[in-house]
């Protein structure tokens, strides 16, 4: 029904373009007359048409059951709000972008700022490791040096709060034409934090207070304690209060304006929905309109859950963009995007995303297990760069990947400002001569019969953990499985592929298989979209019985590394802060608990006309500078 639908509406709109040819019909002859002057008569002018609006179709996998910024609306949510809310924030090439602030708070400008605060036993605080705790003996907390400190028993202690300075653009209006202003933000903040709203509260929580401090500032203040992360993530989403401050938070939630036709600030406004059909028109009071945005008057979403039924709708004409709503949209058609796309009838574009496959070592394992192959064996770090020789990286990549695919560079993106410098030492490159080298150093020879490698009588035979999903991602690492088996097996590897189901793969400590350390080899993909998580190999993230939430699931421990990554994460310049993520970077090529196969995709899917669209592998929906969309009139 919604594909019959969008035929019938092209068909309406190509009918209103092309109606109603204006004629006139000849002027009358005038009768000469000789004894007087005629009058001039005027000719009526018929009317003109006003042009047709320009529209743009987008194809969405699954319409929104809201629009509400704080409902559980699910999917497709966060696609159609491109359009209604730009910004607060963008992400651009892994870095941030300011859309509704004047800038970015941070150290250098002074909008983020440390102070010195005194807890008193039995208060309140967020400890060292980001809980919400009170003071007591053993609980760890930052000093104002940023060390990690254990509480005293009935002992007072000086720690950090955090505050930020956000400062809101003053020409920016919601699409009722009030100003946008910190307020709005308080509001947004108040609601978000109600226990009647859905979602984390864990930012809330961490917040001591969120005030406007003027008209277009907004001041946040963390609990004593708290070092964030991300200060941007602190900034709370504008709600406008005085279109939904008579309601409270349970009644926003079915409060009929805002969950269908929410106030925004963005580029449109919502003029129509009907089941399969959500109708955006221009907001005349966007911010950007005096730069000529958005370039098209409408935007009409439709819903095409049938991904070969979008991509036909897309070819066809029906719609000039489709979008899906997970980090990897389309892979399981990118052969047939590919060939559309040679023959002219598709827009594909292919960007390596945020997502890595690895190879992780199981460096550390669980106490009480054993290894056949020894359990210290990856503890030696010529033994992890020998199989990483082994490896070629680039065939896993275009096998995985259509053909598509490169290895990756590191542990971020190539393309990535933190990526480290090419100076530094590399990824280890594919030499199977180089690998045996030091497999034969390491005292690991090949058995004249099979050509296993054996030391001290143990065959390095090893166990490799993976999940087959059933989805294009399983087809994926199936094939990476088998080539990887295949590869090994020539430097006398012999690879045993065990498939585990997801819940038993990545169960925390000590039940799972990769967090439980229970593995020799695993393949697991991050998602990074941001700043690295260097965190994540940090000695204080290995998962064990104090700690089976951890994320370290190698077992790797560095000293060097652990101090680049905690000056990383306080440094109160841009300068520091990427030097020590360099540093990090580095140690991590140098010492390889991971191997970095290969980025996943990235796709956007569009009509060869359209213009403007830049698929950003960081940011999650690829209509994130709607505004700037256009296309071409079709020849």
């Amino acid at each position: 029904m919604a594909a019959r639908a969008i035929c019938c509406r092209r068909a309406a709109a190509l009918a209103i373009a092309f109606a109603l040819a204006a004629c006139s019909a000849p002027p009358p002859t005038a009768a000469v007359v000789a004894t007087a002057l005629l009058q001039p008569t005027a000719t009526p002018v018929p009317p003109t048409a006003a042009p047709a609006a320009r529209v743009l179709t987008i194809c969405l996998e699954n319409e929104p059951a809201s629009l509400y910024i704080f409902s559980e609306a699910g999917r497709g949510w966060n696609h159609v709000q491109e359009a209604l809310r730009d910004g607060p924030i963008d992400r651009r090439s892994f870095g941030r972008q300011p859309v509704i602030l004047e800038s970015l708070p941070d150290w250098e400008n002074g909008d983020v700022t440390l102070e010195s605060v005194l807890v008193e036993p039995g208060a309140g605080l967020v400890t060292a490791d980001g809980d919400l705790d009170r003071l007591a003996a053993g609980v760890p907390y930052w000093t104002p040096e940023m060390e990690r400190v254990l509480a005293q028993a009935d002992k007072a202690v000086t720690t950090i709060q955090v505050r930020v300075t956000f400062r809101l653009r003053a020409d920016v209006r919601w699409s009722d034409g009030a100003p946008l202003t910190a307020d709005d933000s308080v509001f947004g903040f108040e609601i978000g934090s109600a226990a009647a709203t859905p979602g984390s509260k864990l930012a809330a929580w961490r917040t001591a207070s969120y005030s406007a401090s003027a008209e277009h500032t907004i001041s946040w203040v963390g609990q004593p304690g708290y070092y964030p992360a991300d200060v941007l993530e602190h900034l709370a989403e504008p709600l406008a209060r005085h279109a939904y401050g008579n309601l409270d938070a349970a009644q926003l939630l079915t409060d009929e304006q805002a969950n269908r036709a929410p106030l925004g600030w963005g580029a449109f406004q919502v003029a129509q929905w009907e089941p399969g059909l959500l109708r955006l028109v221009r907001n005349k009071y966007y911010f950007r309109a005096a730069a000529g945005l958005p370039r098209v008057d409408e935007v009409h979403f439709v819903t095409l859950a049938d991904e070969s039924a979008a991509l036909s709708a897309v070819a066809g004409g029906e719609c000039q963009i489709a979008v899906r709503d997970s980090w990897e949209a389309w892979e399981d058609s990118a052969d047939a995007l590919l060939a559309a796309q040679a023959s002219g009838q598709l827009a594909v574009q292919l960007v390596p995303g945020p997502v890595l496959e690895q190879l992780g070592f199981g460096i550390l394992m669980a106490p009480g297990l054993q290894r056949k192959a020894g359990t210290d064996l990856f503890q030696a770090v010529p033994l992890r760069r020998a199989l990483a020789h082994c490896v070629d990286r680039e065939a896993l990549a275009a096998a995985a990947q259509w053909g598509q695919g490169s290895a990756a560079a590191g542990f971020v993106p190539a393309a990535h400002p933190l990526q480290p410098a090419p100076a530094g030492s590399a990824l280890p490159a594919y030499d199977v001569q180089r690998g045996q080298a030091l497999l034969d150093a390491a005292g690991w020879l090949p058995a004249v019969d099979s050509g296993v490698r054996y030391r001290q009588g143990r065959a390095l035979r090893l166990r490799y953990a993976v999940n087959f999903p059933l989805s294009n991602s399983g087809f994926l690492r199936q094939a990476v499985a088998e080539l990887l088996r295949t590869q090994l097996r020539a430097c006398g590897v012999d690879l045993q592929v065990q498939p585990f189901a997801s819940t038993d793969l990545y169960g925390e400590f000590p039940a799972g298989v990769l967090f439980g350390r229970q593995f020799d080899l695993a393949q697991f993909a991050w998602l990074q979209p941001g700043e690295p998580r260097c965190e994540l190999f940090t000695s204080a993230e290995l998962p064990g019985l104090t700690n089976p939430g951890g994320s370290n699931y190698t077992g790797y421990r560095s000293a060097a590394y652990d101090s680049a990554c905690s000056t990383a994460r306080f440094a109160r310049t841009q300068a520091a802060a990427r030097a020590a993520h360099w540093a990090a970077q580095q140690l991590l090529l140098d010492e390889l608990p991971a191997l970095p196969l290969f980025f996943r995709l990235r796709i956007a899917v569009a009509q060869p006309g359209v213009r403007g669209l830049q698929l950003d592998a960081s940011q999650p929906s690829p209509l994130w500078n709607i505004e700037e969309l256009d296309f071409a009139a079709p020849s």
